[in-house]
Parts: C-alpha cells; sequence; structure tokens
C-alpha cells in the first residue's frame, strides 16, 4: 500500500492554520452549508438518535443536527476548526481525533454524516471500516465529495493550469482525491467495507464571483494540499497558473455582472 503519511502530516498541519480554516470557512461555507441541509434530510436527525459527525470542521452541519434533538458527537483532527465547532454547535460534544481510528465504542451511532472530510484523510478504507464499526445495524452513512475534474469546471480550471505549468515533485504522493465522485468506484470501496450503496447523486452548485482571479485566490488561500503547492512554485510559474485560471473564467463564465463557476458535488449514501 502507499504511504500517504507525508499527505496525511501536511493535511494536520494545513487545518490548523487559522488562516486557511477562515478563508475554507468563508469561500467554501456557503455551498458546503448549503449540501449540509441535504445530509441532515438523509439521516433523519430527531430525539433520541445518536448522531456521529465526522471531520465537522467548522460545525455549521454538526450544529444543524444538534437543532434536530439528536445526541450529536462530532468529530476533527483541526483544533482550528474544533474552536470554531465549539461555537457554531455548543449543544453537540466535540473531541479532536483521528477519523482513521475512532475513538467510539461498536455499533455507537444511529447515523454517521461526513461533509467534504474524507478525501483529507490519508487511509480512506480505514475511515470506512471504522464508520461501519461504529454504525448501528440499519444505520445510515451519508458523505460528499467534490465531482471529479472532468465534470467540475472549477477544480477541472484549477487542476488543469496546475498540471501545465507546475513542477510537481514537490507534493507528497495522495490517494486520488475523487475517488468517490465515481459512483462505480464508491460502490467498490464500500462494499469491501460492509457497506451498499443507497444512493450516488450529483448536486449542482455555483460560485458566483465577482472578478476573474477570484478563482484563483479560492484554491491559494482557502485550501491546503493547492495551497503548499503553489508556495513551492517560483513566483513566474504561480503568475501562469493565475493567468491561465483567470483567462478560462473571463472566457467560460461571465455572467449576471459577474462570474459564475459551477462547483457540482457527490452525496453518497450507504447503509450496512
Amino acid at each position: 500500500m502507499d504511504d500517504y503519511s507525508v499527505f496525511g502530516e501536511r493535511e494536520r498541519k494545513g487545518w490548523a492554520d487559522d488562516s486557511v480554516a477562515e478563508n475554507y470557512v468563508t469561500r467554501f461555507g456557503p455551498i458546503t452549508d448549503r449540501i449540509a441541509e441535504q445530509l441532515v434530510s438523509v439521516v433523519a436527525p430527531g430525539p433520541g438518535r445518536d448522531i456521529l459527525d465526522l471531520c465537522c470542521g467548522q460545525g455549521n452541519l454538526t450544529a444543524r443536527l444538534t437543532e434536530s434533538g439528536a445526541k450529536v458527537e462530532g468529530l476533527d483532527f483541526s483544533p482550528t476548526m474544533l474552536e470554531k465547532a465549539a461555537r457554531a454547535a455548543p449543544a453537540a460534544s466535540l473531541r479532536q481525533g483521528d477519523a482513521q481510528n475512532l475513538p467510539y465504542g461498536e455499533a455507537s451511532f444511529d447515523a454517521v454524516t461526513c461533509n467534504f472530510g474524507i478525501p483529507h484523510v490519508p487511509d480512506y478504507n480505514r475511515v470506512l471500516s471504522e464508520v461501519r464499526r461504529v454504525l448501528r445495524p440499519g444505520g445510515t452513512f451519508a458523505f460528499t465529495c467534490w465531482a471529479a475534474p472532468e465534470a467540475n469546471p472549477a477544480f477541472g480550471t484549477a487542476l488543469r493550469a496546475i498540471k501545465t505549468h507546475a513542477d510537481l515533485s514537490s507534493a507528497p504522493p495522495q490517494p486520488d482525491f475523487f475517488q468517490f465522485a465515481h459512483r462505480e468506484t464508491a460502490e467498490t470501496l464500500l462494499q469491501a467495507a460492509g457497506f451498499r450503496l443507497a444512493a450516488h447523486d450529483i448536486l449542482h452548485f455555483t460560485w458566483r464571483l465577482d472578478a476573474p482571479g477570484d478563482l484563483f485566490d479560492i484554491y491559494a488561500n482557502a485550501t491546503v494540499a493547492v495551497s503548499m503547492l503553489l508556495k513551492s512554485q517560483s513566483a513566474e510559474i504561480v503568475d501562469r497558473i493565475r493567468g491561465e485560471m483567470t483567462a478560462k473564467v473571463e472566457a467560460d463564465f461571465a455572467a449576471d455582472g459577474g462570474y459564475v463557476v459551477p462547483v457540482p458535488a457527490a452525496m453518497i449514501v450507504a447503509r450496512p
């Protein structure tokens, strides 16, 4: 098995950076919050139900789950994000921990949610096995990831520019960020962990940008892996990446006095 330990350490270090966390909440939050509403609908929280919000981040989904009267646990590896979650979801029980080694007993939860968290963890298979272990019979596991670049203009624009111009030798090996965006791959991985795929839906959202350079700014300032990669490049290379992304947004996504860039996501629902 590939060693993704350096990737994992970079993720933990990056998401502890308050500026990255705050930029993520500002730029990605409006979309992830809308998707959170659909996750809540899927798991049907309510009084008497125990729910784990895995990789809970800033806690906005956690808060929605607690509003139903459910007993909610939130877990994340970032102390910076957990500080935000404590403010957003004061009724939840929050814990810093590792999604690959959950600090809960077997069959502890009626449902597990995870809003865009799994791609930031090195060993997806361990995460799935741990979720299966803590989920009760008949429970629901509902999670999200970004749609793959070929079907995702926002990520596709960024990654094409990076692959064209960047020196990628400094980037540590990492698992496929978009594995679960592909239905067949998601189903195979879930079945191996003891799950049945119940649904795999593509949800359509957009970023509304004021200027064509805003898309570059999002990836440069509100992500970990891309921002670290950009910091390892020369100023000339970064300018090329910025220029290509800006030109693409300007040419293809102008609308309503600004720019509208599609950023679809996949929502996956699985059951034991």
